[in-house]
């Protein structure tokens, strides 16, 4: 008998807890990559025990297939291609995933490394592509987007106000 399983009838292996807990696991991780935290919560509403989920984070990360700073790495250039996130809004998302807050502040120091200047362009680019026009909307875009006051009142100072006569025009 080892630790993946005990003598079930007939002489075949039934398979243990921790067994089943790292089976689920490694399905889980085969759909996207999970933070620990995540998996961990996963197993737990599976009604695993604490000591099966402990297993198979342990046998995990041991194989190398949940490691947080990678997947965080990884969440980072998701968000920053698809969804434009400043640092505000990334440190809140992997925290709220359970990422702890050494890797949490090294992956937005890695991401951010050189200042917020491009992703907030980027982020006003595509506002402005959808249709937005209006400074105040794009003030209230960007700080949902988590990027900090002064990248905002850059980015702004770039978008030329409009003139009064064309306010009147509209």
């Amino acid at each position: 008998m080892n630790d993946e399983g005990r003598q079930g009838h007939g002489g075949t292996q039934a398979p243990s807890p921790q067994g089943l807990a790292y089976a689920k696991a490694v399905e889980l991780l085969a759909m996207r990559p999970h933070f620990t935290a995540e998996i961990a919560s996963k197993l737990s509403r599976r009604r695993f025990s604490r000591d099966a989920i402990d297993s198979a984070v342990r046998r995990l990360e041991e194989a190398g297939y949940l490691d947080d700073l990678e997947a965080a790495r990884g969440f980072a250039r998701e968000r920053a291609a698809r969804s434009h996130w400043g640092p505000r809004r990334l440190r809140a998302e992997l925290s709220r995933r359970g990422v702890s807050s050494e890797v949490v502040d090294r992956v937005v120091g890695e991401r951010f490394a050189e200042g917020e200047a491009a992703a907030v362009r980027a982020a006003a680019s595509g506002w402005a592509r959808r249709g937005g026009h209006d400074r105040d909307s794009l003030a209230r875009h960007l700080d949902r987007r988590g990027f900090s006051k002064g990248a905002i009142v850059e980015i702004l100072a770039e978008f030329a106000p409009a003139t009064e006569s064309e306010d009147e025009e509209c």
